[in-house]
Formats: structure tokens, sequence, C-alpha cells
């Protein structure tokens, strides 16, 4: 897909470059979860975050590719970051979330439920190989097994998206690699980390065992 580990491409192109090659449109995770919280800035409106909710969908007709949204489900962690978090429940009775499946449908696009996590689940999709990447602002998408993620990137062009693929062979850091210095810098379930152990000096610890070897 991208010729480095990193790199900033539309993600229209990307759809049209799988289509080229095999014909099938591109599909593409998309946690909701990560979308609802993004729409709640939204004013506009006596429903901003469904008004929101709604243009980005237009937003995806022009692309040309598959999404598939996936929700949180019934046994997702309730606390993250030391704090408790009301799950956006894709089997839940809510009318927010009736009210956007309802969108979702009415563009023709599908939904699924994660037993857990989104994330986790759009991870699990991607490694294999149901969907081609995942649409996410939240890298803990590696960390889940995922080996293509797509960011968007902030700004007027939000067309545009950051591929990650082939991390591991860039960096030297595999799936168990990034857990560990989730572990010992801190995450969204072990906020506090190890003491004294910031981001920079938990990567040296899996690059040097790797060295070593």
């Amino acid at each position: 897909m991208c010729k480095r580990s990193d790199c900033v491409i539309a993600l229209v192109a990307l759809a049209a470059e799988k289509f080229a090659a095999t014909g099938d449109p591109l599909i593409v995770a998309i946690d909701v979860s990560i979308w609802t919280f993004q729409i709640r800035a939204g004013k506009e409106g006596s429903n901003p975050a469904l008004r929101t909710f709604y243009y980005r969908l237009c937003r995806l007709l022009k692309l040309q590719l598959r999404p598939l949204f996936v929700f949180d489900g019934p046994r997702k962690p309730p606390f993250k970051r030391n704090a408790a978090k009301i799950a956006f429940n894709g089997s839940a009775d809510h009318w927010e979330i009736r009210m956007v499946k309802g969108l979702i449908r009415a563009f023709g696009y599908d939904v699924w439920c994660a037993p857990g996590e989104a994330e986790a689940e759009c991870a699990l999709l991607q490694s294999s190989g149901l969907v081609d990447l995942v649409l996410t602002e939240d890298v803990d998408c590696l960390m889940f097994g995922a080996g293509t993620v797509a960011r968007e990137l902030s700004g007027k062009d939000r067309n545009a998206v950051m591929v990650y693929e082939r991390l591991e062979q860039t960096v030297g850091l595999d799936r168990d690699s990034l857990v560990l210095i989730a572990m010992m810098s801190g995450g969204d379930y072990l906020p506090s980390g190890l003491s004294g152990f910031g981001p920079k000096l938990a990567v040296e610890v899996p690059l040097s065992f790797s060295s070593v070897g």
C-alpha cells in the first residue's frame, strides 16, 4: 500500500489503488466510539452531534470505499485512564445509538458490534484479512495486532491520512514490544506505568533485547 512504514496519502488514492489492483473496493474498519467522541464538538442545530455525523458519512460517499462501522460491545472495560467510561455500546438500547445506526444503514454501510472494545475488534478484522485497514485516531490498534492503520490528519483536508504499516520491519518493534512499552510508560489501562520510565526509555528496553538476540 505504502512504500514506507508511514506515509501521507489521500483515502481516495488508496481506494483507487485497491480497485485497480483487484477490482474490489477498499474495505475500512472504523471505530464508532472515536467518531462519536469527535462529533460532540458540533454546536449547530438541535442535534449537532448527529448533524456532524451525517456530514462525515456524506464525505465517505466521495471516497469510493466500503466502510464497516464497529461499535463497542458489552464486555468493554468500564474504566479508562482511571476514569469511568460510558461505553457507546452497539448492543445497548439507547436513542443516540439507534439514530447513529440508522444513519449508517441509510447510507448503505455496514454495522458490526464487537464483543468488547471496538478498536480491538477492528485490529482483529484487519489482521484476519477481513478489512484492508483500520481508520482510527488511536494507535492502540497497533498493539491489538493491526498491521495497517490509517490516521486522519487534522486540518481542512480530512481526506488525507497517515498510513502505518510494516512497522516491525522498519523500527524493530513487534506487537509484544509495543505492549511492553505501553506497560512501562503508561497506557489507557495502566496510566501510571513504571516509575522513572517515560516513552523514550521504555522504547530502549525492547530494542536492547532485540540487539542482543
